[in-house]
């Protein structure tokens, strides 16, 4: 009896101490998992709190390496602003699809970055976020004097995917000054591309951009690159945004983009749109209020440009095209409309109750509304007074 009862103490012992190390293990991990972040859960109810660098670290990191639309994202707070540290950004997960909610915060953005570290990302821009590949972001300011271009997202939306992806209430007041041998071709501030399901909403730029190159080749000749306000290449939809920033550059530079195949709805530029060059290495590439041109390659769906309106000085230089709300595109058959709207247009385009009270000049050709299009054109309902 006394052999079994020693038997029962020993497994008894056994079985609590391994419940004891379990229930160890659970709680180390659960402080391990808990202490990536300064608090929460990642659920809706209860998202993880970004409080410092360090949480916005893990946070990016926690991206995926394939473009999926989540079911049940995970989702992040702001609750304070962060200085953001570039030369710890590495992207092994560029594919981004939590929920971040900014709460108003702000990310600080360093003066300058080491050349090296910015030439690990691509065109040498860094972005803060990798591709948006259905993640959304909402309600946060950057700010800083930069030497260097930087972008809010690589891509929103995949162009290869269904997965889309959305900036909402995102404020730029950074101020960009490029000068010098790594000086990008391509510079915007919300995003290199918005994509087919991309969309960008109520987002507002104050920087002044000002890029300009040492560098003398064939294509740059004078040494002022290419230039837009805040995408670069618009697929979807950009609703409700307004640039307040002047934006100086070599071509292809807009208000809200440079290339749009996509949709644009109520924005505004009130920014100096200024290509100084003088020597033109692609023709097709003017400047607009709105957007520079649009792109009719590959089938793509008609541009809309809606409601949207100009106030800055649109200068494209001594041999650009110019328009109020657009500046060009690209060829098929030649329509010709008033002169003080539209000029030339071939393409398929649709701009609808837009309105210019900008000054356009240009050595190529200008229009108020339109400059040089080649597209199919819809313009109806506009207005010009600049």
């Amino acid at each position: 009896m006394k052999e079994i009862f020693n038997k029962v103490v020993k497994t008894y012992n056994f079985m609590a101490m391994k419940n004891l190390i379990l229930t160890a293990i659970c709680i180390f991990t659960n402080i391990c998992s808990f202490a990536q972040f300064s608090g929460g859960t990642g659920t809706i109810s209860d998202p993880y709190l970004i409080g410092d660098f360090n949480d916005w670290y893990e946070m990016i990191e926690q991206g995926s390496n394939n473009y999926v639309q989540p079911t049940n994202p995970v989702h992040y707070r702001l609750v304070s602003d962060i200085n953001i540290e570039p030369y710890r950004i590495q992207f092994t997960h560029p594919y981004f699809n939590g929920v971040v909610h900014g709460g108003g915060h702000t990310l600080f953005l360093p003066d300058s970055i080491d050349v090296d570290i910015l030439q690990q990302f691509p065109s040498q821009i860094f972005p803060i976020f990798g591709y948006l590949a259905g993640g959304y972001v909402d309600s946060i300011k950057t700010v800083g004097n930069l030497s260097y271009m930087f972008v809010f997202a690589g891509s929103v939306g995949v162009s290869t995917s269904p997965v889309g992806g959305e900036i909402y209430g995102y404020v730029n007041e950074a101020n960009v000054s490029l000068s010098g041998e790594y000086a990008p071709e391509i510079n915007s501030i919300i995003a290199l591309s918005n994509e087919y399901n991309g969309r960008i909403v109520n987002c507002t730029n104050y920087g002044n951009i000002i890029v300009q190159s040492d560098v003398d080749n064939e294509y740059y000749e004078n040494g002022w690159f290419e230039c837009m306000g805040m995408v670069q290449y618009n697929m979807g939809e950009i609703i409700g945004c307004k640039n307040y920033g002047d934006i100086v550059g070599f071509f292809g530079a807009g208000g809200i983009c440079s290339v749009n195949n996509g949709t644009i709805r109520r924005c505004i530029n009130y920014g100096d749109i200024i290509a100084p060059a003088d020597v033109v290495p692609f023709s097709a590439y003017p400047c607009g209020g709105i957007y520079a041109l649009s792109d009719p390659y590959d089938n793509n769906p008609p541009s809309i440009t809606e409601e949207c309106i100009n106030y800055g000085f649109i200068d494209a230089g001594k041999l650009y095209n110019g328009g109020g709300i657009v500046g060009g595109g690209s060829p098929a058959f030649l329509q010709d409309e008033p002169d003080n709207i539209i000029y030339h247009n071939y393409n398929e385009e649709r701009i609808i109750r837009c309105a210019n009270y900008g000054r356009v000049a240009g050595g190529g050709f200008v229009g108020g509304i339109v400059g040089y299009i080649y597209s199919i054109s819809n313009v109806s309902s506009c207005f010009n007074a600049g």
